[in-house]
Formats: structure tokens, C-alpha cells, sequence
């Protein structure tokens, strides 16, 4: 399996990584590892941090906070993350949404108990923060 995130980069240059694995996301540190796949994409407007996440978190609702391996996972949320503030191509929903049938064929049984595991996590995770 892959991980995905939109590495932004700030008008003062610095780089926040924004990525879903049970809750969404940003870090500071680089995630970036020596097989990481990039697609640039450039941002046509000015928008602040807080506006690209709000947008996002109203174009997804309630699936914002919620996370499924198989059908609301890292790839739906930077298809999300893009579409919800204009910046979805056609070439960067190819690069996104990856091929992963044959591997969610192999792990089906897995999926209900993973999206369990991820939905408690996620709770847990809201309530202390």
C-alpha cells in the first residue's frame, strides 16, 4: 500500500505536510521518503491555510472526520483537498486515485475490522486533542 499528502508550500516558505491516516492531518516535519512519487500542482490564487482546509471540511462534511481504508481514505482526501479548492485536473486525479483493486480484492476481509480499528483511533484522537 502507498500513503498520500499535498506538501504545501507557504508564503514564507515553509512546508506543511496535510495528509489523512485516521484524522487529518498537518505536520511540519517532512514526510517525503526516497520513493516518494511527486505531481506539482500550482496553486492559481491566494487562499490562507485556513480557507484551504474550511473548504475542504464543507465540501466533505461528516466524512472529513471519518476514515475508510477502502473508500474514504488518503487518496479521496487529496482528491478532496484539490476539488474543493480548484485545483483538480484531470492528470492529477489519474496521479491520485491510483489503481488498488487487485489489493483491496486481497484485503476485503480485512476492510470492516481496519475501519473499526481507524473510526476508534480517530475518536480517541479528537477527544484528547
Amino acid at each position: 500500500m502507498f500513503h498520500l499528502y499535498v506538501m504545501v508550500k507557504l508564503s514564507n516558505d515553509k512546508k506543511l505536510y496535510i495528509h489523512k491516516t485516521h484524522v487529518a492531518t498537518i505536520d511540519v516535519s517532512n514526510v517525503q521518503t526516497s520513493e516518494t512519487e511527486k505531481l506539482e500542482v500550482i496553486l492559481n490564487k491566494n487562499i490562507t491555510l485556513d480557507e484551504f482546509i474550511t473548504n475542504t471540511q464543507n465540501k466533505m462534511g461528516s466524512n472529513y472526520f471519518l476514515y475508510s481504508a477502502f473508500s474514504n481514505n488518503c487518496q479521496d482526501f487529496v482528491v478532496n483537498l484539490l476539488e474543493a479548492n480548484n485545483l483538480l485536473t484531470e492528470e492529477n486525479k489519474l496521479f491520485v486515485k491510483q489503481d488498488v483493486t487487485d489489493i483491496a480484492k486481497k484485503l476485503k476481509k480485512t476492510s470492516k475490522f481496519a475501519d473499526n480499528v481507524t473510526n476508534v483511533a480517530s475518536i480517541f484522537t479528537n477527544i484528547l486533542s
